[in-house]
């Protein structure tokens, strides 16, 4: 079925828009502003305009927008996604990636994309309210290994609604995702036993200009003699290890399937 998109305008508390900002005194935040916003609700295909005030927390505003939804009779058997809002999420664009307002404590005025609005002198803000993501088949099969090793079903964490611990994991996610791009993937797959130390004096001698020889042993006792840099990482010995021509890998006794992969 095919809708045109509407547009539903808030006008329980309509102030007046000679300004995005309108300050008020207040002992905690200073000057509090109320933002008019629009909320793109792409499931329902609508568009809902409201008046955010900047002291509110992420949490409330999901509140009054849902609250509007329902006076305007949108919360029906037709869009029968939005009955759960905690489902949904409030996302923005910046600098052409997709950010989430995450943490429902906040307070409006503090997040970055409010920030942004305000030193561009926007007219009005706009956020897209969207369904959260769900676990594909691959993810649901790692959390039950996960849980099983751990001896606690990951289920319980992720449905604790524990802001503490949702912040927590989601400010991890930069130090995570750093970690695993400066992580050398063949040293990652070797075994856990495995230890490393620094190199004895006698191989350091061995070292001229950042380059070191090592010997490589194959079966029946061939071997081959490879120069390598001290800055290599087992990636980059490995295609020397395994060469690709066809006469060298018959003479270190290579069979054809006995490659990198």
């Amino acid at each position: 079925m095919t809708r045109n998109r509407r547009t539903i305008y808030d006008r329980r508390s309509r102030l007046s828009r000679t300004s995005m900002f309108l300050p008020q005194s207040t002992k905690v935040f200073g000057n509090i502003r109320t933002f008019i916003v629009d909320f793109e609700i792409p499931a329902a295909d609508i568009v809902a305009e409201m008046d955010v005030r900047g002291d509110y927390t992420v949490g409330q505003i999901k509140e009054n927008l849902w609250s509007l939804l329902r006076e305007q009779g949108l919360v029906v058997d037709e869009f029968i996604q939005l009955w759960d809002p905690e489902k949904f999420t409030f996302t923005y664009q910046m600098k052409e990636q997709t950010y989430e307002l995450y943490d429902e404590q906040q307070i409006f005025q503090t997040a970055t994309v409010v920030q942004l609005w305000r030193s561009e002198k926007r007219d009005k803000g706009h956020l897209m309210v969207e369904m959260k993501k769900t676990e594909s088949r691959e993810e649901k099969t790692m959390n039950m290994q996960i849980s099983a090793m751990i001896g606690i079903g990951l289920y319980q964490l992720q449905f604790a609604n524990n802001d503490e611990l949702d912040i927590t994991r989601r400010k991890m996610v930069t130090v995570r995702r750093n970690a695993v791009r400066s992580r050398d993937p063949s040293q990652y797959c070797m075994e856990s036993e495995l230890f490393f130390q620094q190199l004895p004096p006698h191989v350091l001698e061995q070292i001229v200009d950042g380059k070191f020889l090592i010997r490589v042993y194959y079966k029946e006792g061939r071997y081959q003699t490879l120069q390598v840099d001290a800055a290599m990482t087992a990636d980059d010995v490995l295609p020397l290890v395994f060469p690709e021509e066809k006469t060298k890998r018959q003479r270190l006794g290579l069979p054809e399937q006995c490659n990198i992969e």
